[in-house]
């Protein structure tokens, strides 16, 4: 009931404070099918959808959140990817929120090498770098990138890709979009060389 509000209320402020809704927390006590209801009023009120899924589980849970509504997937680093579950993330163009620190602390992954970075990137799938809590994990997103790059010799090109990712996937107007854009072009360039300094 307490979820039900908490959409209820989205829906009241959608478009002026409000762009998205998320569900987070322990998914391997909680899974998204507690919240079929909840996100079946999100969907029939046209708000934007993200679900923390596949940290703590595997790649059912994903698909589940998916199957929710969702348009981004917080975490997401056991995805199967197998030619079925890359063919739904496809088909329902869904972005990924790599959070690698994050996952390193709550032993979801075991080093910045476990990271699924490779492999997503091989079979096309979106994702972005980002910091998760910064609060909590002790960390922002500059150092996400430095740990990647670091580990997977990221190129300028690798890290445009991941931004570019970033305001595509947003929740916003194509107009602010666009603006966002034309800022990552202007800037990629010192912003790789602070990087990687």
């Amino acid at each position: 009931e307490v979820n039900l509000e908490t959409i209820k209320t989205a829906i009241e402020f959608k478009g002026t404070r409000v762009v998205a809704v998320d569900l987070a927390g322990a998914e391997a006590i909680h899974p998204s099918t507690y919240y079929k209801k909840v996100f079946d009023l999100a969907k029939d009120n046209g708000l934007n959808i993200t679900i923390h899924a596949g940290e703590a589980t595997g790649s059912e849970e994903i698909m589940l959140a998916i199957d929710n509504g969702a348009k981004r997937i917080g975490h997401g680093v056991h995805l199967s990817l197998d030619e079925e579950s890359i063919k739904k993330v496809k088909d329902n163009d869904v972005c990924f929120e790599f959070c690698p620190t994050s996952n390193l602390q709550t032993k979801s992954l075991k080093t910045y090498k476990d990271v699924p970075y490779l492999g997503f990137v091989k079979n096309n799938i979106p994702l972005t770098i980002n910091s998760d809590n910064m609060t909590v994990s002790n960390t922002d997103v500059k150092t996400e990138f430095k740990h990647l790059i670091e580990t997977f010799n990221l190129s300028k090109e690798d890290v445009y890709s991941l931004i570019k990712n970033s305001i595509k996937y947003c929740f916003c107007s194509e107009e602010i979009k666009t603006s966002l854009y034309k800022k990552l072009d202007e800037k990629i360039d010192a912003f790789y060389q602070d990087l990687t300094k």
